[in-house]
C-alpha cells in the first residue's frame, strides 16, 4: 500500500519552501484547494471564472429579490475586514502595495475590488463579488505558481478567510 503522504514527499525534495512549512501552512491549503474545488463544482457548475462567480453572486441577489428577501451578506463582514487589513492603507483610505500583488488581469475586477474595499460600508452584493475575486486572485498565485515564486509560508490567515468565504458562498446556493 503506498503512503498516505508521497506528495508531501515528493513536495519537500522538489518545491523550494515547502520544507518551511508548518503542518498548520499544509492545512490551510490543502483544505483551500478542497473548497475551491467543491465551490467551482457546486456553485459555479464549473465556471470558476470571475464572470462566473460574479453572475453567481447576481443569480442568488436576483432569487433573494423574487422571494421578498434581502442577500445576507452580513457573514461575510469579518472576511471584508481581514482583507481591508491586508489590502488598505486606512491612513491614506487607499490600498496599498500588498493589493498590487493580486495582480488583477483586468481593470474593472481590480475597480471592483478596491471600491469594496476602501468606501463601501453597506452591506451589499458587491461586498461578497470583491471577496471572491480576491479569493479568485490567491487561488490563481498559489495554483499557477506566483506563490510559490516567492513564499507560501505566512498565507495561513489569508488561506483561512478565504476557505470560510467559499463556504459561505456555496452555503448561498442550498439556502
Amino acid at each position: 500500500m503506498k503512503s498516505p503522504r508521497f506528495g508531501e514527499q515528493w513536495l519537500s525534495q522538489h518545491q523550494l519552501g515547502y520544507v518551511g512549512l508548518d503542518d498548520d501552512d499544509r492545512t490551510a491549503i490543502r483544505e483551500f484547494a478542497l473548497l475551491w474545488g467543491i465551490f467551482e463544482s457546486q456553485a459555479l457548475f464549473g465556471d470558476g471564472t470571475i464572470d462566473g462567480m460574479t453572475n453567481y453572486i447576481d443569480e442568488i441577489a436576483r432569487m433573494a429579490e423574487a422571494d421578498q428577501r434581502v442577500l445576507l451578506t452580513a457573514p461575510f463582514i469579518p472576511h471584508v475586514a481581514h482583507f481591508r487589513d491586508q489590502y488598505v492603507d486606512s491612513e491614506r483610505a487607499t490600498t496599498n502595495g500588498a493589493f498590487e500583488t493580486l495582480n488583477f488581469k483586468d481593470t474593472a475586477s481590480k475597480v471592483l475590488v478596491r471600491r469594496a474595499l476602501v468606501t463601501l460600508n453597506e452591506e451589499t452584493p458587491e461586498l461578497v463579488k470583491a471577496l471572491l475575486i480576491i479569493v479568485y486572485h490567491l487561488r490563481r498565485r498559489l495554483f499557477q505558481g506566483l506563490k510559490w515564486q516567492r513564499t507560501c509560508d505566512k498565507q495561513r490567515d489569508d488561506l483561512y478567510h478565504a476557505s470560510k468565504v467559499l463556504m459561505k458562498a456555496v452555503d448561498m446556493s442550498i439556502a
